[in-house]
């Protein structure tokens, strides 16, 4: 993620030296269009999108859930982070929760920067990078779904039907900033434009040694 939280910064600098410099008439009419980048710690990737319905499910249901999700990640040598302890570095002790089956995780569990775009479609207000996941995670977040939309809750199996079946993992890095609201819809798109030049300049690889930039996931998974 220190990769994404630098990239996403750099990019921030040539956004203002391009309306500090440029004599267009984009820098005329907003001079303060621009990203706001998102906190590295703030940096995440999303495997089940519940929105606020997890939080109205009676207690046994998450209690069973959470156990579900818990044993599904554990067989691959992830944990859940306990929300409540930051400084958590292994996982809790739990008798019921099997050994993992996949223990090499930076060979079977990678994510690969694949290219930096505007999101969402028509709207453009945010700027993410889009990654390409390995098979494993893949099968990973399918499990996942498998687990809710099989339940005997409704809530959860309506969560798991409105998630898209079809993943694309991506992280959302910066939102869109423009705070002249007179802007009119030619600069505004003439900005975004200009926004996805820059982006589509950006290298998807390492400029070091040339190699693809690979992101290697944390053990813990938050919830």
């Amino acid at each position: 993620m220190n990769y994404l939280h630098e990239t996403t910064h750099q990019l921030q600098k040539e956004l203002k030296t391009f309306n500090d410099s440029e004599q267009s008439n984009i820098n005329q009419h907003n001079e303060s269009f621009g990203i706001r980048p998102r906190s590295l710690s703030s940096l995440h990737l999303t495997f089940f999108f519940g929105g606020e319905v997890l939080s109205a499910l009676p207690a046994k249901e998450l209690i069973d859930w959470h156990a579900a999700i818990q044993s599904r990640l554990a067989q691959d040598g992830f944990y859940l982070r306990d929300a409540n302890d930051p400084e958590q570095t292994s996982p809790p002790h739990h008798d019921d929760v099997q050994e993992p089956t996949n223990p090499d995780q930076e060979e079977l569990y990678w994510l690969r920067v694949a290219k930096f775009r505007l999101f969402p479609p028509r709207r453009n207000y945010l700027v993410v990078a889009e990654l390409e996941a390995s098979p494993a995670l893949h099968e990973l977040y399918r499990d996942l779904h498998d687990i809710a939309r099989m339940s005997s809750c409704d809530a959860l199996v309506e969560i798991a039907q409105n998630n898209p079946k079809i993943w694309i993992p991506h992280v959302t890095l910066a939102n869109i900033q423009s705070r002249k609201e007179s802007a009119n819809r030619e600069t505004t798109r003439q900005n975004l434009q200009r926004l996805q030049v820059l982006l589509d300049d950006i290298p998807s690889h390492n400029a070091k040694d040339g190699s693809s930039s690979i992101i290697i996931l944390p053990a813990s998974v938050g919830m």
